[in-house]
């Protein structure tokens, strides 16, 4: 958390509050760690700037988010704990917006709380967002599970995601990324492909399902390209 420039602050996890009538919204930073003394009045013209940093599986430190808020009450930062601040947001230019979606997967990460992709309550956006944060946090595979056969049950699936990211537990792990469409499924294969030939038997139960889930005509293509690098693929 900066302001002018200079850090005033750190925190674990930003939450953004339920959806608001007014165009100003409330924001929770717990576990704030103050670095100075500092206090911003809600005149509209001083706003604070926000940047979220992750870990990847290798350890690197990324950007995950950025954006500013302008407070329309007064914040006074004087103590550590959590803080409100209720206030517009304001995304920078070329970051995009706010997304609580990606900060709460990577923090159900940090505290090890699983994340259950596979109730039929879970939104499609919310399942394509887990998909996206699997990308950023593992990158393309280079070594997929020592197992020689892998089950794909289509009876669960509720939307297109669903694929993918069963593909992704069942290959890499719960956190491992194995595409979220054709062109990306087909850059992982390339590069698992650059350790040896891949020699794996994947079994898609309930075909018939996901095929209506997914587009059979899209899901014979991705058989395809499976096929083309390695695996055998049986429909059943």
């Amino acid at each position: 958390m900066y302001f002018k420039g200079e850090e005033i602050g750190y925190c674990s996890y930003s939450k953004l509050n339920e959806v608001s009538n007014e165009s100003a919204r409330r924001f929770t930073f717990v576990d704030f760690k103050k670095s100075k003394d500092v206090t911003i009045n809600n005149s509209g013209h001083s706003y604070l700037n926000f940047t979220i940093y992750f870990k990847n599986k290798l350890d690197e430190t990324l950007e995950l988010n950025k954006f500013k808020i302008i407070p329309q009450i007064e914040a006074i930062f004087d103590q550590s704990g959590d803080i409100e601040i209720y206030g517009h947001l304001i995304p920078d230019w070329g970051t995009g917006n706010y997304n609580q979606s990606i900060i709460d997967i990577f923090h159900y990460w940090d505290i090890g709380q699983p994340i259950d992709w596979n109730s039929s309550t879970v939104s499609g956006e919310f399942k394509s967002t887990l998909l996206s944060a699997r990308g950023m946090f593992s990158g393309l595979p280079n070594e997929i599970k020592p197992i020689q056969e892998f089950i794909i049950d289509g009876l669960k699936f509720v939307a297109f995601e669903d694929f993918f990211l069963d593909l992704a537990d069942q290959l890499t792990g719960i956190k491992g990324f194995f595409g979220s469409g054709y062109d990306s499924l087909e850059n992982c294969l390339i590069e698992l492909s650059k350790s040896g030939e891949i020699n794996r038997i994947l079994t898609l139960m309930n075909y018939n399902k996901m095929a209506a889930v997914i587009g059979k005509t899209y899901l014979d293509d991705i058989i395809d390209l499976l096929m083309k690098f390695g695996f055998k693929v049986v429909k059943k």
